[in-house]
C-alpha cells in the first residue's frame, strides 16, 4: 500500500511540472498568483524572457517525464525507478531554483514546498538507488555460496557443504542461514572437517512448516544427516541455534558426537534484550528496504541488535566486524519467517527442556558483559548439563568481538578431544572378547 500512495505521488508530482510548462510559455493569460511569472533571475538578464521560458519548459518537461517514469518504475519495482526518480527529482530542484523570478514572496509561497518536495525525492531516490545496489548484491553473494536445497521427510531444507574431515553441523543464530553459518565455521573451526552449514526453518530456502515446533527444527537436523548419508556430526551453535541444537542432542543423541554451544540465549530467568511487539518486529524485518535503511543510517542503535554491549569501545576491526553482521541480514524478508519464530516460539520454550538428560560432550562460550545472551544463561546452562565446560570471554559481547582466535583455538582442542574420544570408543566396539 505504502508504495502504491508514494509512486502514485510521484507521478502527481511529475504531472504538476506540466502546469508549470503552460506558464512558462503563457499558453494561458497569466497571473501571479499562478506560481511562474515566465522569468528567471539568471537567464532573463543573460538571455532575454523568451530564451528564459524556454530554456524552463525544457528542464521542466525533461524533469516531469522523469518523475512519472521513476513513479511508474518505483510502483513496478524495476531497477531503473530509483536512479530514474533522483536524476528527475534532482533535475527539478535545480529548474526551481534556476527559474525563480526573484521574488522573495514567490520563492516563498510557490517555490519552497516544491523544492522541498523535489530535494526530498532526490534523497530518497539517491537512498533507494543505494538500497538496490546492496540488497542485489547480498544476493549474488548468496548465490555465490552454492547452497543446495534437498528435500528430507521433515520438508525442504537448505545447507551447503565445505571442506573434508569430521563432519561439524554448523546451526545459526537468529536472523541467520546457511550463509551466516560459513561465516562463523570460517572463523571458529580449523581446517580439516567436513562442515555442513543449513538454514533453519524458516530463513533463505528453508520454509517454514505450518504450527512448526523445536522438536520438528531438530528432527530436521537428523533428516539433513540421513540426507547426506553421514551418520553423526559435532554441531556448532550460536545464540538462538542453541534450543534446537540442544533438542537435537536429546532426540538423537546417537547422531551427536559433542556440541559447543556459543553465546547460548537460554536458559533464562530473564533476557538481556527485550523483544519488542511481534507486529512491529514483523513490519521491519519483513520489509528488505525498512531494515537496509534502518541498519544503514541507524547504525549506533541498531549494534544493539547484534549484541554490543553499551559502551563497548569498537576498534576499526570490531567495527568492520558488526557492520558485517549487519549487513548478512539482507534481505531481511527471506528470514523473518525463521527470526520470529526463533524469537516469540523457539527461544522460551528450552527452559522446560530437561537439560540434565543431555549426555553429549558439551562446551559452553559466553562473553561475561553480552548484552543479548546474559552469561548467568549461559552458566546455567552449563550447570545443568553434566559434564559441561564453560569458557567464560571477557568482553565483547554477544559476537566476542576481539576474542575469534581464542575462541577457535578452544573449539580446535574440543572437537579434537571428542574425536579422538570416539575414534576409541569405535575400537573398542570392533574388539571382540573371548
Amino acid at each position: 500500500m505504502a508504495r502504491v500512495l508514494l509512486g502514485t505521488f510521484i507521478i502527481l508530482h511529475g504531472l504538476v511540472h506540466a502546469w508549470y510548462i503552460i506558464l512558462s510559455q503563457k499558453w494561458i493569460a497569466f497571473r501571479p498568483e499562478m506560481g511562474f511569472s515566465g522569468r528567471s533571475w539568471l537567464f532573463t538578464p543573460l538571455l532575454g524572457d523568451p530564451a528564459a521560458r524556454a530554456a524552463a519548459a525544457i528542464v521542466y518537461a525533461l524533469a516531469g517525464l522523469g518523475l512519472v517514469a521513476g513513479g511508474i518504475g518505483w510502483l513496478t519495482r524495476a531497477n531503473w525507478g530509483a536512479p530514474l526518480l533522483a536524476a528527475a527529482a534532482g533535475l527539478s530542484a535545480l529548474g526551481i531554483i534556476l527559474f525563480w523570478d526573484g521574488s522573495g514572496q514567490h520563492i516563498v509561497e510557490k517555490g519552497l514546498l516544491g523544492l522541498l518536495i523535489s530535494l526530498g525525492l532526490l534523497g530518497f531516490g539517491l537512498m533507494y538507488a543505494r538500497f538496490s545496489a546492496e540488497i542485489s548484491a547480498a544476493r549474488q553473494e548468496i548465490t555465490s555460496l552454492g547452497s543446495q536445497v534437498v528435500d528430507t521427510p521433515c520438508g525442504p531444507i537448505e545447507y551447503a557443504v565445505t571442506g573434508s574431515g569430521a563432519s561439524v553441523l554448523v546451526v545459526h543464530g537468529n536472523a541467520g542461514g546457511f550463509d551466516h553459518g560459513l561465516t562463523m565455521a570460517s572463523g571458529y573451526i580449523d581446517a580439516g572437517y567436513q562442515v555442513i552449514s543449513l538454514s533453519r526453518f524458516g530463513y533463505l530456502r528453508t520454509p517454514m512448516p505450518a504450527d512448526a515446533t523445536v522438536e520438528q527444527q531438530a528432527d530436521a537436523f537428523a533428516c539433513l544427516l540421513d540426507a547426506l548419508k553421514i551418520d553423526k556430526a559435532a554441531v556448532f551453535t550460536s545464540s538462538a541455534g542453541v534450543t534446537a541444537s540442544v533438542m537435537f542432542a536429546l532426540r538423537h543423541p546417537e547422531r551427536v558426537t559433542a556440541l559447543v554451544l556459543h553465546s547460548p540465549n537460554a536458559p533464562a530467568e530473564k533476557v538481556g534484550l527485550t523483544p519488542p511487539p511481534q507486529a512491529v518486529f514483523k513490519t521491519l524485518m519483513g520489509h528488505d528496504f525498512l531494515w537496509w535503511a534502518c541498519a544503514t543510517y541507524l547504525r549506533p542503535v541498531f549494534q544493539t541488535f547484534v549484541g554490543v554491549p553499551k559502551g563497548f569501545a569498537l576498534t576499526p576491526q570490531d567495527l568492520s566486524e558488526v557492520e558485517k553482521v549487519l549487513r548478512q541480514v539482507n534481505p531481511s524478508g527471506a528470514r523473518v519467517d525463521g527470526l520470529l519464530f526463533d524469537t516469540y516460539v523457539g527461544n522460551p520454550i528450552i527452559n522446560a527442556i530437561p537439560l540434565e538428560a543431555v549426555r553429549t560432550p558439551t562446551l559452553v562460550i559466553s562473553a561475561v558483559d553480552d548484552p543479548m545472551a546474559l552469561h548467568s544463561s549461559a552458566v546455567t546452562l552449563a550447570e545443568r548439563i553434566p559434564g559441561a565446560s564453560l569458557m567464560p570471554i571477557a568482553d565483547g559481547g554477544h559476537l566476542m568481538l576481539g576474542h575469534t582466535e581464542e575462541v577457535r583455538h578452544a573449539v580446535g582442542n574440543f572437537l579434537q578431544a571428542q574425536s579422538a574420544g570416539v575414534m576409541i570408543e569405535e575400537m573398542h566396539s570392533q574388539i571382540t572378547v573371548y
